[in-house]
Order: C-alpha cells, then sequence, then structure tokens
C-alpha cells in the first residue's frame, strides 16, 4: 500500500464514520486495494466501489450499498493529446482525497511524493517445514511438481553439505568490506571486490583453519526444513558427489527433473525450446535451493532444533542474498575456503525473521527478539569456554524482560577506555612448567542499561595479580559482553579426551618452539616473546582466567590488521602433555598456536 494512502486513511477513515451521509473518500491508486477493502469494508463496515480500468473500459465491483469509498484502479492516466488525435498517458501517482458528499466539493488531497516508501506485506511461516512451503510456491500446478519438491529439498541439503566441506573460521574478527549485488537468476555479481581476494590480503598468508559441520546435524536442520518430506540419505550423497568442487552457474540439472520440466505446457510454450524451458527453470530453482542451503547449515548450528520448530520466517528467501556467506559462494569456484566470521549463522537466521523492513547491525548484537521469538548466542551466561560450542546460537520464544521492560535487542556496552596488560613469560624451551592459573580473575554481576529499543549490557572481568599493567596500574577491569565473547570463541578448537587423568599442579618439560605466559595483554605482542610456534596461557581450571586469556588473544586487533592466532582451549579430560601433542598435530608448518590451560 503506498503510504500516502495509509498516512490518508488514518485522518479521512474516522471523519467518514462519524459523518457517513457528508463526507466521501476518492482514491487513485493500482496498489494495496484488497488491503484497503479489508480494512474499510470487513473491518470497519463502510461500503465501497471498486472502478478497475483497463483500455477505455472500467468494470465496477460493489462491497455493500450508498458507498462512501470510491477507488479508482488504473496504473496510467491520460496527459494531453497530440495533433494526431491519439492520447499521451503518464503514471498514475496514488492519490487520496476528501470530498463533501453533497456538492462534491474537493476539501483537501494529499498526492505521493516521489521519495516516499511503500509499504509492503511480510508472510511467515514455521520454521517446521519451511523449505517445503518455498518450493511449493515456487513450483508450478502441474504434473509430477511433488517428485520436482521433492528432489529439490535432496539438492539443497547436498549443496549444503558440499558447502561445509570447504568452510574455514576467518582470522579476522571484522566483516569483509566488499559490496556485491546478486543477480538471482544470472549468477552474476556486479560492483565491489571479489570477496575471496579480499579476505586472502586479510589473512596475511596464514593457514585456513577448517571449520567442521557434523553432517548428522546437517540432516537434521534439513528434516525441520522438509519436514513433509522423506530425504534419503544415499540420494543426497549421489548429489553431494555430483556437484562437489563445482561453480554454482556449472551445477548440471538431474535427469528426472529437466524430464518434468519439459512436460510442463506453460514452460514450453514461452521458450523457443525444451531444452531453453529446462535451463531457465533450473537456474531459479537452483537458486533457491542455495539459499536453502544456507539456511540448514544455519539450523544445524541451533542448540536446541524442537524449541526454534515454530519460529516464524519470511518467505522471501531471496533476503539472503545480502548475506556475507552468500556474497561469497556468488562468486565461488567451488573448491576454495569460504571464510566465515562469527556471527555468520546468527545473521543468517536473524535476516528471514525480521524480514525486509529492517537494517540489522551484528557488530555488537547479541540477542534479537522478533514476534514473541528471540534469537541469542550461547555465550549467554557464566559457563566455561571449553562447554561452548563456537557459532552456535539458541531460539526460544519470548522477548528480553528487566523490571517490567520489554526490548528487542540486547547489545554488548561500551568497551573504550580500558586498561591492557602486558604478556609476561614463565618459562622457555627446556624449562618445567606446572598445569595452574597463574592469575586471579574475577568477574562481577553484568551491568544492564537501556538504549531506545535496546538492553545494553556490561561485563566486567578484573584481573587482581599474575600480570603486569602497561599503564603501571596493578588491577586492571576488562569490560566486555556476550557478543565479543562469541568472537573470541571463534577460532578456538576443543583437546580430544587422553587415557591419562590430568591433575592440577601436574609439570611438563616444555619442548623447542614452546613457551609459558601468565597475565593478559594484546595478541600482536606475542610476536615479541620470541617468536615461538605454540604459547600456553597459564589460566588453569579457572573459567573467568580462560575467557580473560580469550578476550586478550582475540583483543579485536583487526583494526590494525593484525589476525588473531588459532586457540586449542583443553578440556579437563586431557592432560597438560597430551594438549601441547595435539597442538603439535594441528598447527601447520609457520603458523603459530595458543594453548588455553
Amino acid at each position: 500500500m503506498p503510504s500516502v494512502i495509509f498516512r490518508g486513511l488514518l485522518s479521512m477513515l474516522p471523519l467518514v464514520q462519524h459523518f457517513p451521509e457528508e463526507r466521501l473518500i476518492h482514491l487513485e491508486t493500482d496498489r494495496g486495494v484488497c488491503s484497503i477493502i479489508t480494512w474499510a469494508h470487513n473491518i470497519l463496515g463502510l461500503p465501497i466501489l471498486v472502478r478497475l480500468h483497463d483500455s477505455g473500459k472500467i468494470v465496477e465491483y460493489h462491497f455493500g450499498s450508498s458507498e462512501v469509498i470510491i477507488i479508482d484502479v488504473r496504473s496510467k492516466v491520460q496527459e494531453s493529446v497530440l495533433p494526431s488525435g491519439e492520447p499521451t498517458m503518464r503514471h498514475s501517482l496514488p492519490t487520496i482525497t476528501l470530498l463533501e458528499s453533497s456538492g462534491k466539493e474537493r476539501l483537501f488531497t494529499m498526492v505521493e511524493e516521489p521519495d516516499e516508501d511503500v509499504i509492503d506485506a511480510t508472510f511467515k511461516t514455521p520454521a517446521c517445514g519451511y523449505g517445503s512451503k518455498i518450493f511449493n510456491a515456487e513450483v508450478s500446478l502441474e504434473d509430477g511438481r511433488e517428485r520436482v519438491i521433492t528432489e529439490m529439498a535432496h539438492i539443497a541439503t547436498a549443496f549444503a553439505i558440499c558447502i561445509s566441506k570447504v568452510l574455514s573460521v576467518s582470522s579476522n574478527g571484522a566483516p569483509s568490506t566488499a559490496s556485491v549485488a546478486v543477480n538471482a537468476l544470472s549468477d552474476t555479481v556486479s560492483g565491489g571486490v571479489d570477496v575471496e581476494d579480499d579476505r586472502s590480503v586479510r589473512d596475511e598468508g596464514r593457514s585456513p583453519l577448517a571449520y567442521e559441520v557434523s553432517k548428522t546435524r546437517i540432516y537434521e536442520a534439513a528434516t525441520l526444513l522438509f519436514h513433509d518430506l522423506k530425504l534419503m540419505r544415499k540420494k543426497v550423497d549421489q548429489y553431494v558427489v555430483k556437484y562437489s568442487e563445482r561453480p554454482v552457474s556449472e551445477l548440471p540439472i538431474p535427469e528426472v527433473i529437466s524430464a518434468m520440466i519439459q512436460s510442463w505446457p506453460e514452460r514450453g510454450t514461452c521458450m523457443t525450446s525444451e531444452d531453453a524451458a529446462s535451463v531457465a527453470e533450473w537456474s531459479r530453482l537452483r537458486q533457491i535451493a542455495m539459499q536453502l542451503s544456507t539456511l540448514i547449515l544455519a539450523f544445524a548450528h541451533v542448540t536446541d532444533l524442537h524449541a526454534a520448530s515454530g519460529l516464524p520466517l519470511c518467505q522471501f528467501p531471496h533476503l539472503l542474498y545480502g548475506t556475507d556467506l552468500f556474497k561469497q559462494i556468488a562468486t565461488w569456484g567451488g573448491s576454495k575456503p569460504l571464510q566465515i566470521k562469527s556471527d555468520v549463522w546468527f545473521e543468517l537466521i536473524v535476516q528471514l525473521t525480521i524480514g525486509h523492513t529492517t537494517e540489522t547491525s551484528f557488530e555488537t548484537t547479541c540477542l534479537i527478539s522478533a514476534r514473541g521469538w528471540s534469537i541469542f548466542l550461547n555465550t549467554f551466561g557464566d559457563a566455561d569456554p571449553s562447554y561452548i560450542d563456537p557459532g552456535f546460537l539458541a531460539i526460544k520464544k519470548g522477548v528480553p524482560c528487566r523490571n517490567g521492560v520489554w526490548k528487542h535487542r540486547v547489545i554488548d556496552g561500551p568497551n573504550q577506555g580500558r586498561d591492557h596488560l602486558a604478556w609476561k613469560l614463565e618459562a622457555s624451551p627446556g624449562e618445567s612448567v606446572a598445569l595452574s592459573c597463574a592469575a586471579t580473575v574475577t568477574c562481577g554481576a553484568p551491568l544492564v542499561g537501556e538504549s531506545e529499543d535496546n538492553f545494553v549490557v556490561s561485563i566486567r572481568v578484573q584481573t587482581a595479580d599474575g600480570g603486569v599493567s602497561d599503564s603501571g596500574t596493578p588491577n586492571t577491569i576488562r569490560r566486555t559482553g556476550y557478543s565479543e565473547l562469541a568472537k573470541a570463541l571463534w577460532r578456538t578448537q576443543r583437546s580430544k579426551p587422553c587415557q591419562h587423568h590430568p591433575q592440577l599442579g601436574e609439570k611438563v618439560i616444555l619442548e623447542p618452539g614452546v613457551i609459558a605466559v601468565s597475565g593478559f595483554g594484546h595478541c600482536k605482542d606475542m610476536k615479541d616473546l620470541g617468536g615461538s610456534d605454540i604459547i600456553i596461557c597459564l589460566s588453569a581450571c579457572d573459567p573467568t582466567a580462560r575467557w580473560r586469556a580469550l578476550l586478550s588473544i582475540a583483543c579485536q586487533s583487526t583494526a590494525g590488521g593484525y589476525g588473531y592466532p588459532p586457540v586449542m582451549l583443553r578440556r579437563r579430560d586431557c592432560c597438560f602433555a597430551c594438549v601441547i601433542q595435539q597442538t603439535w598435530q594441528k598447527a601447520a608448518p609457520g603458523d603459530t598456536w595458543c594453548i588455553v590451560l
């Protein structure tokens, strides 16, 4: 509905309701007619006359008698007449006029301005069965459509698995600056820089850190989104083999879909050949499958899929074109790693939850609520970082509330003006070091404030000893938030269980290339500690100290061009010696790794 019509009806409908014999509303518009009829006639009970103008003919539709609202539906109006007698036409601007009933005298008129926004509708459908409903809306009502939809569900799942095999963890927390526009039908990208090239420059030659997605979780997410379809893993695996390491634009059409499309009469009549009809339809279906494949990957990172099954999602999957991951896929050659940042899955689900009506920055956002549901990062709470899966999120029904105040978003508080400690070398290669925590770190209750439609949360982490302040202050407070904690956890990998029985205080002799440090400094300062391959942070068995170490390693140094190193996060079922051995197995030549005990 044009916004001028909406604004006009807000002020004019009450006048017509109170004085129906004295007031009359006349509208000219070709948009929002059904919404106007529902509002004015079905809800308010006002009689309406709709006149459709088409090629000089007028068709009238009456809703009630003694109309007090007249709607002329036409897209063009006559502007003038040429000497030849031929009329010149111009596009009709939406207008709304309040008239006096008796003499049809105009009381006032509102005309649409050229820069006004259009009020549009957002259609929502639950996450359970979302993929099936999207394909049902896009596939023609022809024989065999159910088979095509089922086949496309298998293809979308296979796409998700193919993408998951080449994902890597971005070594830079900042999102790509590339600006791209995706064309849904031509599979092209215009404007901006190449996303892969841009990221490769910023990664400073680091070895890609593979990001693993459980195949089981992918199938569980696909089962939720295609709830009414039975997915056969054998068929999905066949498509994975067929489509692996190939660009999106070169993925061939399956024979079963090609045969079905060629048999659809409405497709064959509008194309020069049956093959052309198949190619055009496949290009469209392939884009939808690719959109849904990224959504499958996102839901594979939801901690409780059953709780998220009722989440209302916008029925416009093309909104995912603007997400960071889809921009990369648009220029993807099929084999290069796709580097993803910590909020990639959060961004994908939120984009379809809030729809196209709101622009959202994810830089400091840790929770977003819409339509009675909340999507939030899994770093909420005070859990040990070794028990939190990087990139995962939770979806629950409810809206954040505090002291009777409801908000739609939770963001990190300000973190400017904080002091930084400096790293202190505790042990060099050949020296003995114990499994211990070298600093006393405490965390107070989160501070919560309000800013517009947001709750602002600030977590204060205080270091009492075990470090030397670069400003000379013995005690240092580090302010953070749940979003920054998620970023700090992003480049971590957890140790695997070993057969030994780890104990606090157990000692190891450090190998060449391994050092141990205490305190919490800037990650770029690690280069001044001797150029070691593995740096051990002494923070054993203290969850707060472990979070503090992760924050220091990932201290938002991306603004200065520094990509923070990958981290091996020791779990309590792995001993000191084994976590060092596992880190050596992960590290590539020339890479620096950190171990957070």
